[in-house]
């Protein structure tokens, strides 16, 4: 006690330990808090970039699905447009950007497109045992987003595996297949006919620039 017989003081300081608690108690919170809401933030981030990859993914597949129905669509103009009496498929891609049988500049294709998958000029051809260009496919081993509800010329697409599994192939004008026109031919394209072979046929845009 102090002179005057009263206690020192000890409550004050009891006081005061009392508010120090009470401060960290509510700094303890907001830390937690601040964590929290870090955490939802990231949480909020990696679904946003989810969301971002899966739309960018179902685009290129609307990509692919546009450029390779161009592709084949050219390949149809060349067979379909002889210059004689003898229908043919091109060679070579770049044959549809100049129609070699023509003097002068017959275009069915605009440009080679590049692959919007890999986006690369690069693309798996489907060939006659002659060696004429019946079709294109991507190179790429992903699984694609879009397995179902394609329109009727890409019906064959339907729950394929890769994107390779994808043929962009007009098949009208070979053996067993029904010319444009015909009964029961609704301009689909069906798997390859018999013959035809895909199989290590690489057009490589990127590579013929060197």
């Amino acid at each position: 006690m102090s002179g005057n017989g009263q206690r020192g003081a000890a409550p004050r300081r009891l006081s005061v330990c009392r508010g120090c608690r009470s401060i960290r108690s509510q700094e303890g919170f907001t830390y937690i808090g601040v964590l929290l809401a870090v955490g939802l933030i990231g949480i909020q981030l990696a679904l946003a970039g989810v969301v971002w990859s899966f739309a960018q993914t179902r685009q290129k597949e609307r990509e692919l699905l546009s450029v390779g129905g161009q592709f084949r669509t050219a390949i149809s103009q060349y067979y379909l447009n002889p210059k004689g009496p003898q229908k043919e498929y091109p060679r070579r891609l770049e044959d549809l950007l100049k129609d070699p049988r023509y003097p002068g500049t017959v275009r069915h294709l605009r440009k080679i497109y590049a692959d919007p998958i890999t986006g690369k000029k690069r693309w798996g051809l489907v060939r006659l045992p002659n060696g004429g260009i019946v079709g294109v496919y991507s190179l790429s081993d992903e699984a694609p987003i879009k397995t179902g509800n394609f329109r009727p010329a890409d019906i064959s697409f339907t729950n394929k595996k890769r994107y390779a599994d994808w043929k962009f192939v007009h098949a009208f004008g070979t053996q067993g297949v029904a010319a444009p026109g015909a009964p029961g031919s609704q301009g689909v394209s069906g798997p390859p006919p018999s013959g035809i072979s895909s199989e290590s046929l690489v057009y490589d845009g990127e590579e013929n620039k060197k």
